[in-house]
């Protein structure tokens, strides 16, 4: 059989820890993604010492046993259990599947994500800080004497939402940006309705930002389902 110094090092690594009593009958999980490792590594955990005495303490586990084993016994010993699992499966949301800017996506989502990256980081650097608009301070004021320091504020979170927008593994950012193109309308008719005639106003710029966002939310769908 074939022993490498990885595996005899595990077999010791393992043998020392489930003989520490502060340990706890602690149970090892050893993960391969082929069969033929995980034969041969099972078999290194098999071992003797040379007077005959086991060098791990519980006999390992293949995961084609059964696993009632592992909460129907009481050991003084933990387990060692093998488990042989292909690697190369995929992961989606709802097992951590991250999902960002450098993953497989379609040229709908990422043209998207980063429109909608480009629309929230300039408006919130150009007209917010480095040259603060008057009609954003117009705007701002109707929300109490602080609007300068408020559309500082809003500036930097502005380019941190468009960031959240091009790289989110989630959905729900892109519902988010909706329900505020929509809040943001509103704020406008209310306050300045005037500025909803002049060229490329809230409205055509909301519209088409809003778009973007259901564009990009059933993209994002379509990738989580394929990835189930």
């Amino acid at each position: 059989m074939l022993c490498t110094v990885k595996s005899i090092t595990m077999v010791c690594f393992a043998a020392r820890v489930m003989r520490e009593t502060t340990m706890q009958n602690p149970t090892f999980v050893i993960i391969t993604d082929r069969t033929d490792l995980d034969g041969q590594l099972f078999g290194v955990f098999l071992c003797k010492w040379s007077n005959g005495a086991e060098i791990v303490p519980q006999p390992p586990l293949s995961s084609n046993l059964c696993c009632c084993a592992l909460s129907a016994c009481q050991l003084r010993w933990g387990w060692v259990y093998f488990v042989c699992k292909s690697l190369s499966f995929r992961l989606n949301q709802s097992n951590f599947y991250m999902m960002n800017l450098f993953a497989p996506q379609s040229p709908a989502l990422l043209a998207s994500r980063i429109a909608l990256a480009f629309v929230w980081i300039y408006q919130g650097a150009v007209p917010k800080l480095v040259c603060q608009s008057p009609v954003e301070l117009g705007l701002l004021a109707h929300l109490g004497p602080l609007y300068g320091f408020m559309c500082s504020v809003m500036g930097y979170g502005e380019m941190a939402f468009g960031l959240l927008l091009l790289l989110t593994p989630w959905r729900w950012p892109f519902l988010l940006n909706i329900a505020a193109m929509l809040s943001l309308l509103g704020f406008v008719s209310l306050h300045e309705p005037g500025l909803l005639t002049e060229a490329f106003n809230p409205v055509s710029l909301n519209a088409a930002v809003i778009a973007l966002s259901v564009i990009a939310w059933l993209e994002t769908g379509k990738v989580s389902a394929s990835n189930q």
